[in-house]
Protein backbone atom coordinates (compact mmCIF):
# COMPACT_ATOMS: atom_id res chain seq x y z
CA UNK A 1 0.00 0.00 0.00
CA UNK A 2 2.53 2.51 0.84
CA UNK A 3 4.80 2.09 -2.34
CA UNK A 4 1.56 2.46 -4.19
CA UNK A 5 0.54 5.55 -2.54
CA UNK A 6 3.83 7.21 -2.93
CA UNK A 7 3.50 6.31 -6.75
CA UNK A 8 0.53 8.53 -6.72
CA UNK A 9 1.83 11.06 -4.74
CA UNK A 10 4.95 11.09 -6.92
CA UNK A 11 2.61 11.19 -10.42
CA UNK A 12 0.69 14.21 -9.02
CA UNK A 13 3.66 16.15 -8.38
CA UNK A 14 5.28 15.58 -11.30
CA UNK A 15 1.93 16.73 -13.21
CA UNK A 16 1.99 19.64 -11.01
CA UNK A 17 -1.38 18.71 -9.44
CA UNK A 18 -2.49 18.96 -5.80
CA UNK A 19 -4.10 15.28 -3.73
CA UNK A 20 -4.87 15.12 -0.20
CA UNK A 21 -4.82 11.58 1.89
CA UNK A 22 -6.51 11.59 5.74
CA UNK A 23 -6.92 8.39 7.43
CA UNK A 24 -6.62 7.10 11.02
CA UNK A 25 -3.62 6.60 12.91
CA UNK A 26 -3.81 2.85 15.09
CA UNK A 27 -4.64 3.70 18.57
CA UNK A 28 -2.34 1.69 20.43
CA UNK A 29 0.49 -1.43 20.03
CA UNK A 30 2.67 -3.19 17.76
CA UNK A 31 0.84 -1.52 14.86
CA UNK A 32 0.85 1.74 16.09
CA UNK A 33 4.84 1.52 16.62
CA UNK A 34 4.79 -0.42 12.93
CA UNK A 35 2.55 2.30 11.02
CA UNK A 36 4.36 5.22 12.94
CA UNK A 37 7.54 3.86 12.28
CA UNK A 38 8.16 1.94 9.23
CA UNK A 39 5.14 2.73 7.23
CA UNK A 40 3.00 5.15 5.85
CA UNK A 41 3.76 7.82 8.46
CA UNK A 42 7.35 7.52 8.18
CA UNK A 43 7.45 7.19 4.15
CA UNK A 44 5.20 10.18 3.48
CA UNK A 45 7.15 12.37 6.43
CA UNK A 46 3.67 13.16 7.95
CA UNK A 47 3.69 15.49 10.98
CA UNK A 48 1.94 13.78 13.57
CA UNK A 49 0.87 14.54 16.64
CA UNK A 50 3.99 15.30 19.40
CA UNK A 51 1.51 13.59 22.30
CA UNK A 52 1.81 10.43 20.27
CA UNK A 53 3.84 8.22 22.52
CA UNK A 54 6.58 5.79 20.87
CA UNK A 55 9.45 3.90 22.55
CA UNK A 56 12.14 4.70 19.95
CA UNK A 57 14.92 3.10 21.38
CA UNK A 58 13.26 -0.48 20.96
CA UNK A 59 13.14 0.07 17.02
CA UNK A 60 15.54 -0.10 13.97
CA UNK A 61 14.21 0.39 10.81
CA UNK A 62 15.73 -0.62 7.29
CA UNK A 63 14.14 1.89 5.91
CA UNK A 64 12.65 1.46 2.32
CA UNK A 65 15.16 0.56 -0.71
CA UNK A 66 13.81 0.47 -4.15
CA UNK A 67 15.59 -0.74 -7.66
CA UNK A 68 14.15 -1.59 -10.70
CA UNK A 69 15.38 -3.76 -13.93
CA UNK A 70 19.38 -4.08 -13.90
CA UNK A 71 19.54 -1.43 -11.68
CA UNK A 72 22.74 -2.72 -10.25
CA UNK A 73 22.11 -1.88 -6.59
CA UNK A 74 21.08 -5.49 -5.19
CA UNK A 75 24.27 -6.10 -4.41
CA UNK A 76 24.54 -2.75 -2.42
CA UNK A 77 20.88 -3.19 -0.97
CA UNK A 78 22.29 -6.60 -0.12
CA UNK A 79 24.64 -5.66 1.90
CA UNK A 80 23.03 -2.91 3.84
CA UNK A 81 20.71 -5.81 5.12
CA UNK A 82 23.21 -8.00 6.31
CA UNK A 83 24.55 -5.64 8.23
CA UNK A 84 20.92 -4.80 9.15
CA UNK A 85 20.18 -8.02 10.64
CA UNK A 86 23.71 -7.84 12.36
CA UNK A 87 23.00 -5.06 14.21
CA UNK A 88 19.31 -6.22 15.16
CA UNK A 89 21.87 -9.58 16.47
CA UNK A 90 23.53 -6.72 18.39
CA UNK A 91 20.43 -5.63 20.90
CA UNK A 92 20.53 -9.42 22.07
CA UNK A 93 24.70 -9.19 22.77
CA UNK A 94 25.15 -11.30 19.78
CA UNK A 95 26.70 -10.59 16.51
CA UNK A 96 27.99 -12.54 12.80
CA UNK A 97 31.45 -13.19 11.91
CA UNK A 98 32.88 -11.75 8.63
CA UNK A 99 32.00 -15.39 7.03
CA UNK A 100 28.84 -15.23 8.56
CA UNK A 101 28.10 -11.59 6.81
CA UNK A 102 29.09 -12.80 3.50
CA UNK A 103 27.16 -15.63 3.44
CA UNK A 104 23.72 -13.41 4.68
CA UNK A 105 24.65 -11.01 2.23
CA UNK A 106 25.12 -13.74 -0.83
CA UNK A 107 21.62 -15.28 0.41
CA UNK A 108 20.38 -11.80 0.19
CA UNK A 109 22.24 -10.87 -3.27
CA UNK A 110 20.78 -14.24 -5.14
CA UNK A 111 16.85 -13.01 -3.86
CA UNK A 112 17.36 -9.36 -5.08
CA UNK A 113 19.22 -10.37 -8.29
CA UNK A 114 15.83 -12.91 -8.61
CA UNK A 115 14.09 -9.70 -8.36
CA UNK A 116 16.26 -7.46 -10.41
CA UNK A 117 17.10 -9.79 -13.33
CA UNK A 118 13.81 -12.32 -13.95
CA UNK A 119 11.15 -9.75 -13.12
CA UNK A 120 11.15 -8.38 -16.59
CA UNK A 121 12.27 -4.98 -17.94
CA UNK A 122 9.49 -3.24 -16.33
CA UNK A 123 10.00 -4.74 -12.98
CA UNK A 124 10.30 -2.88 -9.76
CA UNK A 125 11.50 -3.84 -6.64
CA UNK A 126 11.80 -2.89 -2.80
CA UNK A 127 13.20 -4.32 0.42
CA UNK A 128 12.11 -3.16 4.36
CA UNK A 129 12.40 -3.99 7.41
CA UNK A 130 11.26 -3.69 10.94
CA UNK A 131 12.88 -4.50 14.14
CA UNK A 132 11.07 -3.84 17.62
CA UNK A 133 12.47 -5.07 21.45
CA UNK A 134 10.00 -6.42 23.49
CA UNK A 135 8.97 -4.04 26.27
CA UNK A 136 10.08 -6.45 28.72
CA UNK A 137 13.84 -5.36 29.89
CA UNK A 138 16.39 -7.69 28.05
CA UNK A 139 13.50 -9.90 26.00
CA UNK A 140 14.05 -10.89 22.75
CA UNK A 141 13.05 -8.61 19.53
CA UNK A 142 10.92 -9.03 16.69
CA UNK A 143 12.03 -8.64 12.78
CA UNK A 144 9.72 -7.83 10.21
CA UNK A 145 11.45 -7.55 6.56
CA UNK A 146 9.70 -7.75 3.14
CA UNK A 147 11.30 -8.16 -0.47
CA UNK A 148 9.18 -7.90 -2.99
CA UNK A 149 8.68 -6.63 -6.43
CA UNK A 150 6.02 -5.76 -9.33
CA UNK A 151 6.83 -7.54 -12.54
CA UNK A 152 6.83 -10.97 -13.50
CA UNK A 153 5.29 -13.79 -11.24
CA UNK A 154 8.11 -16.93 -11.15
CA UNK A 155 5.81 -18.56 -13.22
CA UNK A 156 5.45 -16.21 -15.74
CA UNK A 157 9.34 -15.87 -15.50
CA UNK A 158 9.87 -19.85 -16.08
CA UNK A 159 7.47 -20.00 -18.67
CA UNK A 160 9.19 -17.02 -20.61
CA UNK A 161 11.53 -18.23 -24.52
CA UNK A 162 14.79 -17.34 -22.28
CA UNK A 163 14.45 -20.54 -19.94
CA UNK A 164 17.22 -22.09 -20.18
CA UNK A 165 16.40 -25.26 -22.30
CA UNK A 166 17.16 -28.24 -19.91
CA UNK A 167 15.02 -26.31 -16.89
CA UNK A 168 12.35 -25.67 -19.56
CA UNK A 169 12.38 -29.92 -20.34
CA UNK A 170 12.38 -30.61 -16.73
CA UNK A 171 9.65 -28.47 -15.85
CA UNK A 172 7.30 -29.96 -18.43
CA UNK A 173 8.50 -33.16 -17.36
CA UNK A 174 7.22 -32.30 -13.98
CA UNK A 175 3.86 -30.45 -15.12
CA UNK A 176 2.96 -33.90 -16.88
CA UNK A 177 3.61 -36.04 -13.94
CA UNK A 178 0.86 -33.76 -11.86
CA UNK A 179 -1.29 -33.78 -14.65
CA UNK A 180 -3.60 -36.41 -12.80
CA UNK A 181 -3.69 -34.17 -9.89
CA UNK A 182 -4.53 -30.78 -10.74
CA UNK A 183 -7.78 -29.41 -9.71
CA UNK A 184 -8.47 -25.98 -8.70
CA UNK A 185 -6.07 -25.97 -5.49
CA UNK A 186 -2.94 -27.75 -7.18
CA UNK A 187 -2.37 -26.07 -10.86
CA UNK A 188 0.32 -25.54 -13.08
CA UNK A 189 1.03 -22.33 -12.01
CA UNK A 190 1.25 -23.24 -8.23
CA UNK A 191 3.92 -26.38 -9.14
CA UNK A 192 6.18 -23.70 -11.37
CA UNK A 193 6.46 -21.71 -8.07
CA UNK A 194 7.19 -24.55 -5.94
CA UNK A 195 10.12 -25.94 -8.12
CA UNK A 196 11.34 -22.94 -8.59
CA UNK A 197 12.61 -23.07 -5.16
CA UNK A 198 14.44 -26.40 -5.62
CA UNK A 199 18.31 -26.93 -6.33
CA UNK A 200 18.72 -27.28 -10.15
CA UNK A 201 15.44 -25.56 -11.03
CA UNK A 202 16.38 -22.29 -12.30
CA UNK A 203 15.11 -19.92 -15.06
CA UNK A 204 19.19 -19.54 -16.64
CA UNK A 205 20.55 -22.40 -15.59
CA UNK A 206 23.82 -23.68 -17.55
CA UNK A 207 25.45 -26.73 -16.42
CA UNK A 208 28.29 -24.93 -18.04
CA UNK A 209 28.74 -22.46 -15.82
CA UNK A 210 30.40 -23.35 -12.79
CA UNK A 211 29.16 -22.61 -9.49
CA UNK A 212 25.14 -22.47 -10.44
CA UNK A 213 24.73 -25.66 -8.73
CA UNK A 214 22.59 -24.32 -5.74
CA UNK A 215 20.76 -21.78 -8.21
CA UNK A 216 17.11 -21.23 -7.11
CA UNK A 217 17.65 -22.18 -3.33
CA UNK A 218 18.77 -18.93 -2.11
CA UNK A 219 15.43 -17.80 -0.56
CA UNK A 220 14.67 -20.98 0.66
CA UNK A 221 18.30 -21.03 2.11
CA UNK A 222 17.57 -17.82 3.89
CA UNK A 223 14.72 -18.59 5.18
CA UNK A 224 15.72 -21.96 6.56
CA UNK A 225 18.91 -20.00 7.88
CA UNK A 226 16.35 -17.84 9.73
CA UNK A 227 14.53 -20.45 11.07
CA UNK A 228 17.18 -22.24 12.63
CA UNK A 229 18.41 -19.12 14.90
CA UNK A 230 15.25 -17.05 14.93
CA UNK A 231 13.33 -18.73 17.61
CA UNK A 232 12.21 -17.18 21.42
CA UNK A 233 12.50 -19.23 24.51
CA UNK A 234 8.51 -18.33 25.01
CA UNK A 235 7.86 -20.98 22.07
CA UNK A 236 7.94 -18.45 19.37
CA UNK A 237 8.58 -19.34 15.93
CA UNK A 238 9.37 -17.86 12.53
CA UNK A 239 6.90 -17.36 9.75
CA UNK A 240 7.54 -16.53 6.49
CA UNK A 241 5.95 -16.93 3.05
CA UNK A 242 6.04 -16.37 -0.45
CA UNK A 243 3.44 -15.05 -2.78
CA UNK A 244 3.54 -14.86 -6.22
CA UNK A 245 0.88 -14.94 -8.94
CA UNK A 246 -2.14 -17.11 -7.51
CA UNK A 247 0.45 -19.25 -5.35
CA UNK A 248 0.76 -19.00 -1.46
CA UNK A 249 3.64 -20.98 0.52
CA UNK A 250 3.94 -20.91 3.98
CA UNK A 251 6.88 -21.78 5.94
CA UNK A 252 6.77 -22.63 9.83
CA UNK A 253 9.48 -24.94 9.88
CA UNK A 254 7.11 -27.96 9.42
CA UNK A 255 9.13 -29.20 6.15
CA UNK A 256 12.53 -27.90 5.38
CA UNK A 257 14.96 -28.00 2.22
CA UNK A 258 16.95 -31.84 2.56
CA UNK A 259 19.38 -32.95 0.68
CA UNK A 260 18.28 -36.38 -0.68
CA UNK A 261 19.26 -38.51 -4.11
CA UNK A 262 17.04 -37.88 -7.21
CA UNK A 263 16.59 -40.86 -9.24
CA UNK A 264 15.01 -39.83 -12.96
CA UNK A 265 16.17 -39.86 -15.93
CA UNK A 266 14.65 -37.14 -17.20
CA UNK A 267 15.71 -35.22 -13.71
CA UNK A 268 18.92 -36.70 -13.48
CA UNK A 269 20.68 -38.97 -10.93
CA UNK A 270 22.47 -37.11 -8.63
CA UNK A 271 22.30 -35.62 -4.72
CA UNK A 272 19.69 -32.76 -4.91
CA UNK A 273 18.15 -30.14 -1.97
CA UNK A 274 14.49 -30.50 -2.35
CA UNK A 275 11.38 -28.91 -0.37
CA UNK A 276 7.84 -30.44 -1.55
CA UNK A 277 6.11 -29.65 1.05
CA UNK A 278 4.89 -33.23 1.87
CA UNK A 279 5.68 -36.11 4.13
CA UNK A 280 7.87 -38.04 2.08
CA UNK A 281 9.36 -35.16 0.46
CA UNK A 282 8.24 -36.50 -2.58
CA UNK A 283 8.45 -34.43 -5.76
CA UNK A 284 6.52 -36.21 -7.80
CA UNK A 285 3.89 -35.76 -5.14
CA UNK A 286 1.46 -33.31 -4.65
CA UNK A 287 2.32 -30.38 -1.70
CA UNK A 288 0.45 -30.09 1.53
CA UNK A 289 -2.32 -28.17 0.96
CA UNK A 290 -1.99 -26.06 4.20
CA UNK A 291 1.28 -25.01 2.75
CA UNK A 292 1.15 -24.32 -0.81
CA UNK A 293 -2.02 -22.53 -1.41
CA UNK A 294 -4.34 -21.24 -4.29
CA UNK A 295 -5.24 -17.86 -3.47
CA UNK A 296 -8.24 -15.54 -5.43
CA UNK A 297 -6.21 -12.61 -5.46
CA UNK A 298 -3.47 -11.91 -8.29
CA UNK A 299 -0.19 -10.61 -7.50
CA UNK A 300 1.76 -9.33 -10.26
CA UNK A 301 5.11 -10.12 -8.89
CA UNK A 302 6.36 -11.98 -5.80
CA UNK A 303 6.70 -10.97 -2.30
CA UNK A 304 9.02 -12.68 0.04
CA UNK A 305 7.84 -11.78 4.01
CA UNK A 306 9.63 -12.96 6.80
CA UNK A 307 8.86 -13.11 11.04
CA UNK A 308 11.18 -13.94 13.00
CA UNK A 309 12.92 -13.26 16.37
CA UNK A 310 16.73 -12.57 17.84
CA UNK A 311 16.30 -13.84 21.99
CA UNK A 312 19.52 -14.06 23.93
CA UNK A 313 18.82 -16.67 25.69
CA UNK A 314 18.02 -19.14 22.44
CA UNK A 315 20.99 -17.94 20.97
CA UNK A 316 23.35 -18.64 24.00
CA UNK A 317 21.22 -22.20 23.56
CA UNK A 318 22.36 -22.74 19.66
CA UNK A 319 26.13 -21.35 20.80
CA UNK A 320 26.68 -23.94 23.88
CA UNK A 321 24.99 -26.50 21.73
CA UNK A 322 27.61 -25.72 19.16
CA UNK A 323 30.23 -26.43 21.60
Amino acid sequence: MDVIVLAIKEYHRKNKKNIEFSGTIPAEGKVKDVFMASGLAAHMDLNMDAGILMNWHNIKRFKLISGYHYSQISDITATKLAEYIIECMNTQGYTLNGKGKNILGTLFGEVLDNCEIHGGEQTTWFALGHYQQNVQVDSYGEVQLVIFDFGNTIYEQLKEKTTSSKTREKLEFLSKEHEKFYNKNWTEEMLYTLFSLQEGISRLKDDKVEGNRRRGTGTVRLINNFQLIGKTNENKTPLMSITSGHTHICFDGTYKLKSQMVEDKELGNEQRRIIAFNDKNDIFQPPDGRYVKYINTFFPGTVISLKFYFDREYLTQIMESKR
